[in-house]
């Protein structure tokens, strides 16, 4: 059953709530809703689809997943328990509840969270859409990305070594290749496009001071646009033969 829940004001200021969509938001509270009083709640896309979402014809459940990912690490931490998908609320603390009930859900466990920094070479396969699949259970980043996103951040190391981020380096990349993604699917920018602006990134003096990682990049600055597509619009102001590699 739904419940009353509370959304400071702080919350539409949060840089992690302006880093996702503005779908991604609407799903956020509504997670909220039918959180159960330890903030926990089933992640199946079709579940969240009837009580999210019930009179939207043109949300899908493969857009229903993919602003999970989006609030996945930050807002939310999905994980696995008993071959099902839940969510758990970070910073559940805050919510005041009153005359809280017994859990409904299994309790979420950090090192129960089933989406991979890396795996190991012989338990990798790849299904139709090129999604990782280990165990018979599909992997919410591709492959790509994360291969994209390793070898930026292993050259940002080098050239950048006491940057505090790579202290968690695995860390660093699983969250690179998810926002990578996420241009992917939420940008429409192709696979190419993407790894010529990373390429394009390192080899200029100033884009890869300012892109050391991939943490921010889809943070909108004051002026509306993320990081990434700044960059981007540098690199094509600069370069604008590049744009017949994207086509």
């Amino acid at each position: 059953m739904a419940r009353i829940r509370t959304i400071k004001p702080e919350f539409w200021a949060s840089e992690d709530v302006a880093a996702v969509s503005r779908d991604a938001r609407l799903l956020f509270i509504g997670l909220l809703n039918f959180a159960d009083d330890s903030g926990n709640g089933p992640a199946g896309s079709k579940g969240l689809k009837i009580k999210v979402f019930p009179g939207d014809a043109d949300v899908t459940l493969e857009k229903i997943e993919n602003w999970l990912n989006e609030l996945d690490d930050e807002l939310i931490g999905l994980y696995e328990a008993e071959d099902k998908q839940y969510y758990h609320v970070m910073k559940w603390e805050h919510q005041r509840i009153d005359k809280p009930q017994p859990p409904k859900y299994p309790p979420f466990v950090e090192r129960s969270r089933n989406i991979p920094v890396s795996l190991p070479p012989d338990s990798i396969v790849k299904d139709s859409k090129d999604r990782i699949v280990k165990d018979g259970k599909v992997k919410s980043i591709p492959r790509t990305f994360l291969d994209l996103a390793r070898s930026f951040l292993e050259k940002q190391r080098e050239a950048f070594p006491k940057e505090s981020a790579w202290k968690d380096f695995e860390g660093r990349v699983r969250e690179g290749a998810k926002n990578l993604h996420l241009f992917h699917t939420q940008n429409g920018w192709t696979e190419k496009e993407i790894g010529n602006l990373l390429d394009w990134i390192l080899a200029d003096a100033f884009w890869s001071k300012q892109i050391r990682t991939l943490g921010g990049i889809r943070q909108r600055k004051s002026g509306g646009a993320m990081k990434f597509e700044n960059a981007r619009a540098s690199m094509l102001a600069e370069e604008p033969r590049k744009l017949n590699l994207y086509e």
